[in-house]
């Protein structure tokens, strides 16, 4: 942690990614509640326990849902994106500037002005992640070197 950080609470504003929901932070959130700081941990529309309906979800609902968390606070947030949540939080960035101390991307997609994430998708070749039908690897996630806990942790959770 920084200094910004240990210098007194920080709110932390944390978006997932793809398949997730605010559930992927829990770990996470508890250590940095035991420490003082605040945690947010939204599902964005339709994820996790959020059931707006698919025709309703675009990327500007997960904006809005954001700039909604960031106006409700007194104070500028950290705010952390994970995966497609480094999308959301950098154009929450520029709709609200002054509402965020930091900005993290944590393996998280960083684009240009007019990029999208399946062009920069399909340049990880490591990964099956991209086909022409528009699917993510069809049903397959990739969960790396989880442990078997984790696993099935993660399995229970993640929603393609």
């Amino acid at each position: 942690m920084d200094a910004w950080a240990m210098s007194g609470m920080v709110t932390y504003v944390l978006i997932h990614g793809s398949w997730h929901g605010g559930w992927c932070w829990d770990k996470l959130a508890s250590l940095l509640i035991r420490q003082g700081h605040s945690v947010i941990a939204p599902d964005l529309p339709g994820h996790g326990k959020d059931r707006t309906p698919i025709f309703k979800i675009t990327l500007q609902s997960y904006v809005d849902l954001v700039c909604e968390l960031l106006d409700s606070q007194t104070a500028p947030v950290c705010l952390v994106g994970h995966s497609r949540g480094g999308i959301v939080i950098s154009q929450a960035a520029e709709l609200r500037p002054k509402k965020i101390q930091k900005l993290v991307y944590l393996a998280a997609f960083m684009l240009r002005n007019g990029e999208t994430m399946i062009q920069w998708a399909r340049q990880d070749t490591g990964l099956p992640i991209a086909t022409e039908s528009g699917f993510f690897g069809g049903s397959r996630i990739p969960l790396h070197q989880e442990s078997r806990i984790n696993q099935r942790y993660l399995l229970r959770r993640l929603l393609p």
